[in-house]
């Protein structure tokens, strides 16, 4: 694969990104918003497949030219990666980062 063959590539791979991140939004708001009505009701495993989807945004948005992004995700996972761990009840600044997150994707996506 030459440079223009890699560069087109990436491009596609960036545009299956913009337009999954309505997706990764809805999903988002969709836990916050299980979190604000009931905390303590958010199974273990909700909270790991969020992790998953937050790692990889925040693998994946400084590649296609949104670091910004990436760094939100970055916090995201921290907050959940204490909560995971019962290190932390951080969920006051765990929602602020996620609604931003969240905010941040459909701003990508359109």
């Amino acid at each position: 694969m030459n440079e223009d063959q890699y560069k087109k590539k990436i491009e596609e791979v960036g545009v299956r990104f913009r337009a999954k991140c309505q997706d990764y939004s809805e999903e988002l708001s969709r836990f916050a918003g299980l979190l604000r009505s009931d905390a303590e009701s958010v199974d273990p495993e909700t909270v790991t497949q969020i992790s998953m989807l937050v790692h990889g945004i925040a693998g994946s948005a400084a590649t296609f030219g949104h670091p910004d992004l990436g760094e939100l995700a970055i916090k995201v996972e921290q907050h959940l990666s204490a909560i995971e761990s019962q290190q932390s009840s951080l969920q006051t600044e765990l929602l602020l980062f996620v609604d931003q997150l969240a905010k941040r994707l459909r701003e990508v996506s359109s």
